[in-house]
């Protein structure tokens, strides 16, 4: 699956960044696409739809999203994908 990394600078005094990972909408299934937040990053060819790496990493039922919020699902879900997102951001650094 391919995957971008995109950094966008926090407004205020000190230069603070904000790290995230999207993933392409071209790598989901059709019956996916159309549930999911679609982002649109900004790549060298040009502006490419994507949605957030949480989208990709939910259970289909967290898209009952009335479900998810009194379950507590969302709260987790957000910290499962973040901190996949540091693990990737980590091993690009790396390299």
């Amino acid at each position: 699956m391919d995957m971008i990394t995109c950094r966008a600078r926090i407004g205020g005094q000190a230069p603070l960044y904000s790290y995230r990972v999207l993933v392409p909408l071209d790598q989901l299934t059709p019956l996916r696409r159309h549930r999911v937040v679609i982002l649109h990053a900004v790549t060298p060819a040009g502006r490419q739809p994507c949605t957030r790496l949480a989208d990709v990493l939910a259970p289909n039922r967290w898209f009952e999203r009335y479900l998810a919020m009194h379950c507590g699902l969302a709260a987790r879900l957000n910290l499962v994908s973040r901190r996949v997102e540091a693990i990737i951001l980590h091993a690009i650094s790396l390299k």
